[in-house]
């Protein structure tokens, strides 16, 4: 009889069941605080919430480089968006493998039920039945070890997933890690158990092999249904809360698109006496190079996206499915927009690497279709376009991901037999020309994630619920709109939109920091500033605001964000320092305002920003005293692990809590400033929604 089998009816040593307990409180503490994570959207020290949507999320973010220094997605978002990391996602990678297709992550909404529940739900259960084993003299049972031991198994697979992603997690780990010792203490707890002497040697084996250990069993099913119900229910409020969002945000654009159907209407009856006007896209209106159906129709849409981008692809197949649905009233159009500085200069992350080399495929297929419908004397224009669309559609298919081998395995049956032709082309500078047109094109509208989505020549805000677009489109040509050209259709620039995507951000609720505000209470306008000392952008933001609040209405209060690990853990993930001495900027300043009061933290803090170059602790010690700050107090007050380190600390852990992911993070009035100044300098949006909020022009 196995060491195992015999003890599974005695008592556990109590150092064993001790221990025991520790690790599932442990694993559930931080199986729990993902839980928290997720479902509240406030995150965890060293867990920065999605970015742009990373994206938060699932789709590409873009961040100007003169707009901010964007700190790293983290490792945790980065989990839950893999494919291992959600029961939908586990659904999503199976159904992509039987279409042949690669998965390499998934969008937030089809993330439903992430591995963090299956963990708390758990681990609730096993604090249960590890409770009941406590009331029945630690005897342990048949059922309970077997248990252990698969979700040891569960561990070892997603230990292993962290490993291969390269995505270091700290509260999976710990998860995980006290799994793997809850298992480790059980078997070693059940072995002393059984070589200890017995009292009832003669009853005991039998006892023990009849001793299934249910009662501990059915206290651990019940609680694990019952806390999978409340994390049920807990998930479809916020889901509910996500669509309501979502969906006012859609009305808001079926509303605009229903008002500017019966524009085109109108403009359609008088457009033979109009006179011909000069159109800000050209000739050609508001459309890509490429469209998929007619180019007048009731309902065109414009998308701007990248190929590697999971929600675009989610949002072609639903507009492939519309137009299926609507032959001859809806078009599309797709624009590139990388998410890859390889090819995108508006792009300061290869988030997307191999975007770059599935937009110029795209493009090389179009080309060489277009040139051989000239040698035959063929529409070269449709020959182009209907290439464009085979190869896009495959693209879309591999999620943009994909080997030379397979491409050039591919091309025959996409209509190129010739492999060499095709990847020279590919290859040519001259293949970008298109795609560098595009882009331009979207920086122009002020784009700032992928995609990026027009119908009509409006944006379509909220297309991130789940069939959003498609409730959007059944409602516009449910008022029958006039079929129209792209000519009638013209969106607002990135002037216009920047102001707009400050207007439509969430707001937040900024506790005001009296002893690190300027300004009157009572502000039409408060300025709140999370950034770094030695960032230049910050640097920037600052001097520019300290200019222009002299006599107005408005109060400004600068936050820690330093782009050093020592004190931000949303670095972490990034291993490596953006500004190293963002920690000791940040930790001088409060010691000055410990040391001297609100007007030595702002006097210290303009010092920083000028001299941020030079940031020594020798300098900057050199720079309180200048100000007239006691060296005694501020020594006190900046030493190692002072007073000054905990005000950092507490301001970082906030920023962490609202999802502060860059520096600077401006917010004005409680929303988000997205860019606060454009791309080539000359437009200061900060300065314009500012007067915006003064009521002055």
């Amino acid at each position: 009889m196995s060491t195992a089998l015999t003890s599974h009816g005695r008592a556990l040593p109590v150092w064993a069941y001790a221990l025991g307990l520790l690790w599932i409180v442990i694993a559930l503490g931080a199986s729990g605080a993902l839980v928290y994570q997720h479902l509240s959207g406030h995150a965890l020290p060293g867990c920065r919430a999605g970015a742009g949507g990373s994206g938060g999320g699932g789709g590409g973010s873009m961040i100007a480089p003169a707009a901010a220094a964007p700190a790293p997605v983290s490792a945790c978002a980065s989990l839950e968006a893999h494919p291992l990391g959600s029961l939908g996602g586990m659904l999503q990678w199976w159904q992509a493998r039987q279409r042949g297709e690669r998965l390499d992550k998934i969008t937030p909404e089809q993330a439903w039920w992430p591995v963090s529940f299956l963990g708390a739900t758990y681990f609730a259960a096993a604090l249960a039945a590890w409770l009941v084993i406590g009331l029945r003299k630690r005897r342990v049972g048949v059922i309970v070890p077997w248990v252990a031991r698969l979700g040891l198994l569960v561990s070892l697979v997603y230990l292993a997933v962290i490993v291969i992603a390269q995505k270091y997690c700290q509260y999976c780990i710990a998860t995980h890690a006290a799994n793997l010792l809850l298992l480790a203490t059980l078997e070693v707890g059940m072995i002393v158990s059984s070589r200890a002497p017995s009292r009832s040697s003669h009853a005991r084996p039998a006892a023990a092999r009849r001793d299934l250990g249910l009662p501990a069993v059915a206290a651990a099913m019940g609680v694990f249904l019952a806390a999978t119900a409340a994390l049920g229910m807990m998930q479809s409020q916020k889901a509910d809360a996500d669509a309501k969002l979502s969906q006012a945000q859609s009305d808001d654009a079926a509303k605009a698109l229903k008002a500017k159907a019966d524009a085109d209407r109108a403009a359609a009856a008088t457009q033979a006496a109009a006179a011909p006007t000069k159109l800000p896209w050209g000739d050609r209106g508001f459309t890509g190079r490429w469209i998929y159906g007619t180019r007048v129709a009731a309902v065109r849409v414009v998308g701007f996206s990248s190929y590697q981008c999971p929600y675009c692809r989610i949002i072609e197949q639903e507009l492939f499915a519309l137009a299926a649905k609507h032959p001859g009233k809806v078009s599309i159009s797709h624009m590139h927009f990388p998410m890859s500085s390889l090819c995108n200069k508006h792009a300061n992350t290869n988030m997307h690497p191999n975007a770059c080399w599935a937009a110029r495929a795209a493009e090389a297929g179009a080309t060489i279709a277009g040139s051989k419908a000239a040698l035959e004397g063929k529409d070269t224009t449709a020959a182009a376009n209907d290439a464009f669309w085979k190869l896009h559609q495959w693209l879309f298919g591999q999620g943009g991901s994909f080997t030379t081998e397979q491409l050039t395995a591919a091309l025959p049956g996409l209509g190129f037999a010739d492999t060499a032709q095709f990847m020279t082309v590919m290859t040519s500078p001259a293949t970008d020309k298109g795609i560098h047109s595009d882009i331009e094109s979207a920086i122009a509208l002020g784009l700032q994630e992928t995609p990026m989505l027009y119908v009509n020549g409006v944006e379509l805000r909220g297309w991130q619920q789940p069939g959003a677009i498609t409730r959007t489109i059944e409602s516009l040509l449910a008022s029958d709109p006039p079929a129209v050209g792209p000519e009638a259709d013209r969106p607002i620039l990135a002037k216009e939109k920047y102001i707009e995507d400050w207007r439509q951000e969430k707001l937040i609720d900024i506790p005001a920091l009296a002893d690190r505000t300027i300004g009157p209470a009572d502000a039409k306008v408060k300025l709140v500033v999370f950034g770094d000392y030695t960032e230049p952008n910050t640097g920037k933001v600052h001097q520019r605001i300290r200019d222009s609040i002299k006599g107005k209405s408005i109060s400004y209060s600068f936050r820690h964000f330093p782009g050093a690990m020592a004190c931000n853990p949303a670095l972490a993930s990034l291993k490596k320092d953006l500004f190293v001495n963002g920690c000791l900027a940040a930790r001088s300043a409060e010691a000055a305002g410990l040391a001297g009061g609100p007007d030595a933290f702002w006097k210290m803090s303009d010092w920083l920003f000028e001299n941020a170059a030079g940031v020594s602790p020798e300098r900057v010690r050199a720079g309180a005293l200048s100000l007239g700050l006691d060296a005694a107090k501020f020594d006190a007050a900046f030493a190692a692990n002072g007073l000054a380190d905990v005000g950092v600390q507490n301001q970082v852990m906030y920023a962490q809590s609202i999802s502060v992911d860059r520096m600077p993070k401006i917010y004005v009035n409680g929303r988000w400033v997205r860019q606060w100044i454009s791309d080539d300098q000359q437009d200061v949006v900060l300065d314009r929604i500012i007067a915006d909020q003064l009521g002055t022009k």
